[in-house]
Order: structure tokens, then C-alpha cells, then sequence
């Protein structure tokens, strides 16, 4: 039986105190920050153009974060720009920050859709074309519902804790990803947070069987995209992410909508014990004892271990126009 040995020191409940995992900006990463946005320029889909000067003290701070707060407990707040840039330069600022977290990947698959939101003339300018991956995503509610290619992120229900990226092979799934929070919703949309030791814990006490069963593989949609033809790939929700302090770490990946939807593509129905395993899965994301309930900090850089941590929101009603609810979006994977 696949039982991993965890630390249960990684593990935190609801009842967590998340300022300790807010950290202010020092005066001067906000000036080197300042001063590589007039170095370098980013175009409308995330890539950067120009040589991006160094930045010792930011970069002292994110590997205190990385050696802290994004191992326990797996996520931070950087909080303070919104006292010196305007709401418009955030998201190029957090675009400059993200390398730290390590190599930026695409994610959306640019399409007629996205590409009609960019004006001709940055097209041109900028060489963007169908085909191309958004290295920043605006992640806000679009309509639709959860067809091939729509996203569990351009929505506005709330519920399904998840981790990013799972519509992608293992290989190509980030281990840590960032927002800023542009804009917050009229009412709502408060930020979920659930610690994967701290579920992991609890299912092995309650259902260790079910446990074996999550660590095999399930099958997830690719939502449109293909790989080899195929429309799905196939993960295990837990897995082993490596060992320190002689203890296993344990990471996760998880959507359940996209599970059923990659089983519908794969043409495998989910098993009895599977649909088991997956609703004590969930129940457990959903217990009042795991869930931290927060409110979002407008200007806030959200910083998450994607292995360690799950997220999702609760639902909302939208602003209108520009004060529409928008974080902006970067996943990365080590270098």
C-alpha cells in the first residue's frame, strides 16, 4: 500500500492566522522593481522584451518566502505595491517579480477568442498570433460553462478546491503559480485555502483504502487541447514530491469537474471505489475544520506552492466595467 510518512508539522487547519504568511514589500524591491519597468517591456500576453537589471533585495525577500512561507504553509501575500504604483502598471510589476518563483510557462492557448481582446496594432507590434501561450492571464468571470476549452477560472461559482494546471501532463503542471488582485468582486469571491498534509493526514486516519486509490492514476481533460491525439492525460490526484527531514513530501493535483471529463474523453467510466475515493476527497477539502476562509487584499501578490496547497473561492456578484473582479495570473516551474 502506497502510505506516505508526512510531517504533520507541514499541516494547518482553518483556524491558521494568515498574517503570517503576509510580507511587506521593502522600499527597496519596490525601487528595483520601479526601475526594471522602465528597463524592460511586457506585451499584452506576458512575454518580456529587454534585459531585466538585477534586483538583490527582491530577490533576498522572494528566497526567504520560498524557504519559509511557501513550504509552511505553502502559500504567501507580498502586500504594499498598491501604495506605490498605479493599478495599471501592477500586473507588468508582478510579470517582472514572477521569474523568481522560476521559469515562466504558458497557459491558455490563444485563440480567435482571446486574440479578438487585442487591439491590431499590439498585435503587430508585439507578433502575437493564434497558436501563441498567454504568459499572463486575466482571471475573471467570462460567462460560458464548463465546455471543452472553458475554464473552471473564467466562471463565478464557487466551490471545486483544486490545484492549477491540471489540464496539463505531469511534466507541464506548475509547481508554484502568482496572481495580483487587480480588482475584487461587489460581494464574494473570498479566497479558499487547504493544506494537502493536513488532508492527506485526515484520510489516513478515516480511509487509507481510499487514500491507495488516489495515489493511481485517474484521467484529466486536456479542456480542448491535444496531446498525441488525445484529448486527455492521465495523473495520480496524490503523489510523493520528494523527501526532507526524512519525511515524504506529498503534492497534489485536482479538479474534480475535469476528471470526469477527462474519464467521459477516454471513453473509461470512474469506478465505484474511484467515485468513493473522490467524494471523501472532497469532503475533506470542504470541512469546516481544513477550509481557510479569507478575504482578498486588492494590490496583494498571492504566491501558492501548487504541490502543497489547494485553492478555490466562494461564488460572486461582479462590479461592472473595469471594476470587474480580475486577478492577473503566472504559472512557473523550476528552472
Amino acid at each position: 500500500m502506497t502510505i506516505l510518512n508526512i510531517n504533520s508539522k507541514l499541516a494547518w487547519k482553518s483556524d491558521f492566522d494568515i498574517s503570517q504568511a503576509v510580507i511587506t514589500f521593502e522600499k527597496e524591491s519596490i525601487k528595483e522593481l520601479k526601475n526594471a519597468l522602465l528597463q524592460v517591456q511586457v506585451d499584452p500576453i506576458g512575454r518580456v522584451n529587454g534585459i531585466m537589471p538585477p534586483m538583490p533585495t527582491l530577490k533576498k525577500q522572494f528566497e526567504e518566502a520560498k524557504n519559509k512561507q511557501l513550504e509552511f504553509p505553502g502559500f504567501c501575500v507580498f502586500n504594499g505595491i498598491q501604495n506605490y504604483l498605479d493599478s495599471d502598471l501592477w500586473g507588468k510589476a508582478f510579470r517582472v517579480f514572477a521569474p523568481f518563483m522560476g521559469e515562466v510557462i504558458g497557459q491558455d492557448l490563444i485563440d480567435q477568442t482571446i486574440i479578438d481582446r487585442i487591439s491590431i496594432a499590439d498585435q503587430k507590434k508585439f507578433n502575437i498570433n493564434i497558436g501563441d501561450y498567454l504568459q499572463i492571464k486575466s482571471v475573471s468571470y467570462k460567462g460560458g460553462d464548463f465546455s471543452k476549452r472553458w475554464r473552471y477560472s473564467d466562471g463565478k461559482e464557487g466551490g471545486d478546491m483544486h490545484t492549477d494546471g491540471v489540464e496539463r501532463p505531469p511534466t507541464l503542471t506548475p509547481k508554484h503559480f502568482g496572481f495580483i488582485v487587480r480588482n475584487t468582486s461587489r460581494s464574494g469571491g473570498k479566497s479558499w485555502l487547504v493544506s494537502v498534509p493536513q488532508i492527506y493526514l485526515r484520510l489516513q486516519r478515516s480511509a487509507p483504502k481510499l487514500l491507495e486509490v488516489l495515489h493511481a492514476d485517474f484521467y484529466f481533460s486536456l479542456k480542448g487541447d491535444k496531446i498525441d491525439g488525445k484529448e486527455f492525460t492521465s495523473k495520480p490526484i496524490l503523489f510523493k514530491s520528494g523527501e526532507k527531514d526524512d519525511f515524504d513530501t506529498i503534492g497534489a493535483q485536482y479538479l474534480r469537474h475535469y476528471i470526469h471529463q477527462g474519464h467521459e474523453l477516454a471513453g473509461e467510466p470512474l469506478t465505484e471505489i474511484q467515485i468513493e475515493a473522490l467524494d471523501a476527497f472532497d469532503y475533506e477539502l470542504l470541512h469546516p475544520d481544513n477550509l481557510l476562509v479569507s478575504d482578498y487584499i486588492k494590490g496583494g501578490i498571492y504566491l501558492i506552492n501548487n504541490y502543497h496547497t489547494l485553492h478555490g473561492r466562494s461564488s460572486f456578484d461582479d462590479q461592472t466595467g473595469e471594476r470587474k473582479r480580475e486577478l492577473l495570473r503566472v504559472w512557473t516551474r523550476p528552472f
